[in-house]
């Protein structure tokens, strides 16, 4: 629906109204919640035997694991209570003197609720299983779950890949936290070298000579240091960025202009990484830029070489602090792992089905089949890497020899500023990239628009808009949106303002839950009558059968 949007909404009231990548968030955020849902929710229901009771024991436990974890993180996390819009970027209703926005929620912390749920359901269903294959096998724990995931691999395998998408959630809640930084240096470290050595080694000197004014000549040589290695760098987050040098480099392929850049968390040297930007010679005239990543445990550092001029090694960087893209990749393994489990040929578990003599035998092949797993795991880790993003800009536009900078120039000074030029779109004919994002001239002039319109003043020199209160906020944004689409016509929009524009997703949002109730309703009645009927007939119900009746035809021709 998001790709045919233009052309529905031109049929609908005439105007051909383009969407940008917001629009494709939003209306992705409630669908990527719902299917996370139904990846806990489904294992736990009976097919066409469920009844409330069954219903409320299966629910209970992953209910239990989600509303832990909300609360936990609500309380102690902080950050996971931020709000993200939903569908529009505001919806307020007041209530008893109290203002709620219903379009925005707390979306990564219901997503962190849900991988819960999802890591609840399916914990229960295999330590179920692996009680009913004890029961009938009289075998240890450990043995007992290795022949129920082989006894029943599509089944078992595929619950693996629902915790697959569980984990890939998490990585995908780290975009709520993610900054991004734009920054020019005039110059790289590289250019004073000789005199940041010199200093190095006066300081060096005075501590392997110490006099008796000597802390003193230390601390105002480390100054210097500090003072000289601080023109060529710039904090964000825990990490100092530092530039060393530019290199311009050229082969039968390409040119590339290379910055190296020194990563620090603290005083402690991280990586050195090496953004650059390439043109090919048999190219379309675009340049290319190679990201540099660090990857860390709980988060990527991507830097990015916006901009540069070989005449005055001058460089402008934008730098991403991802968290939590570690767990996409985590998540994709274990996806590959339960769909290789729901592969593994039947000749390959009756073989495995050969039972050893001795408890050592059964240990060296329960080692063998871990081995074999963990060999398969390593490959697949092995092969799995962040493709390096492209960005393709035409030249002129604050790329290469049309000089650096323009992405750092004109950045918002306030959170309502940035959350105007987060909903324009560049004029400049890029990959419909919004103003706060986009790093070409034309990105920066709108940028400079924004603020010029948001810092108006009347007769009397006092502000149109007062940021200090969300009134104001709100009415300075509205103008601005309103100025924009007045001059370069609704297409400046990242989301579509019209009522129309949301009328869709309402309608699958609201026949979607309609059909889940219809369908659960029937689910439901039909087991209560299945249950008063086997009540009168006076038929036994099944041992434990809040779980057995689903594994007993599985199970029971299993060894």
């Amino acid at each position: 629906f998001a790709t045919m949007f233009p052309t529905i909404s031109e049929a609908i009231d005439g105007a051909r109204v383009s969407v940008g990548v917001e629009f494709f968030n939003r209306w992705m955020t409630p669908i990527g919640m719902t299917l996370l849902f139904l990846a806990g929710a489904a294992p736990l229901l009976a097919w066409r035997k469920t009844t409330r009771e069954r219903l409320w024991n299966q629910f209970m436990i992953p209910l239990g694991c989600a509303a832990v974890t909300i609360a936990v993180l609500a309380v102690f996390v902080p950050a996971s209570r931020a709000l993200t819009p939903i569908f529009a970027d505001s919806a307020v209703i007041h209530v008893f003197g109290y203002t709620i926005d219903l379009a925005r929620l707390p979306i990564s912390l219901i997503n962190f609720g849900l991988c819960a749920f999802v890591f609840g359901s399916i914990g229960q269903e295999y330590i179920r299983g692996v009680f009913v294959r004890q029961r009938q096998t009289g075998s240890d724990p450990f043995t007992s779950l290795i022949g129920l995931v082989l006894a029943k691999r599509r089944k078992y395998g595929g619950y693996i890949v629902h915790l697959g998408v569980a984990v890939l959630f998490i990585g995908f809640a780290g975009k709520t936290y993610g900054r991004m930084i734009d920054r020019t240096i005039d110059k790289p470290l590289s250019v004073e070298t000789s005199e940041l050595t010199d200093l190095h080694k006066q300081l060096a000197n005075e501590r392997a000579h110490p006099t008796h004014d000597q802390d003193a000549m230390v601390r105002d040589l480390e100054q210097r240091v500090r003072k000289l290695e601080g023109a060529h760098s710039f904090d964000f987050g825990d990490y100092t960025f530092r530039y060393d040098t530019l290199i311009h480099s050229s082969d039968d392929h390409k040119d590339a202009v290379t910055a190296q850049v020194s990563v620090y968390r603290g005083r402690e040297l991280i990586e050195t990484v090496y953004p650059a930007k390439w043109d090919f010679h048999k190219g379309d005239g675009q340049m290319t830029t190679e990201v540099a990543i660090k990857v860390l445990a709980a988060e990527d550092v991507y830097v990015v070489l916006t901009g540069y001029d070989l005449d005055t090694n001058l460089a402008n960087f934008r730098v991403y602090l991802n968290p939590l893209i570690l767990w996409v990749w985590v998540g994709f393994l274990v996806m590959a792992f339960g769909t290789l489990v729901c592969l593994i040929p039947q000749a390959v578990v009756d073989k495995l089905q050969w039972k050893p003599r001795t408890r050592l035998g059964r240990a060296a092949d329960v080692g063998l089949m871990i081995a074999i797993i963990a060999g398969l795991l390593a490959g697949l880790a092995s092969q799995a890497r962040a493709d390096t993003p492209a960005e393709h800009v035409t030249p002129g536009m604050g790329m290469g020899q049309a000089g650096g900078g323009f992405a750092a120039q004109n950045r918002p000074n306030n959170d309502t500023a940035a959350k105007a030029m987060k909903e324009l779109i560049c004029t400049c004919g890029c990959a419909r990239q919004d103003i706060y994002d986009c790093d070409c001239k034309t990105a920066a002039d709108l940028r400079l628009q924004v603020m010029s319109l948001m810092g108006q003043t009347d007769a009397s020199g006092k502000p149109l808009y007062d940021l200090t209160t969300e009134a104001g906020r709100q009415q300075a944004y509205d103008a601005v949106l309103a100025a924009f689409s007045k001059e370069y016509g609704g297409q400046v929009l990242a989301t579509p303002k019209s009522k129309v524009s949301w009328l869709f997703p309402s309608l699958a949002a609201i026949g979607g839950l309609g059909l889940l109730v219809v369908v659960g309703r029937r689910w439901l009645s039909r087991g209560d009558a299945t249950n008063k009927a086997q009540a009168h007939s006076g038929a036994k119900p099944a041992e434990d059968e809040t779980y057995a009746d689903k594994l007993d035809d599985e199970l029971s021709k299993t060894d």
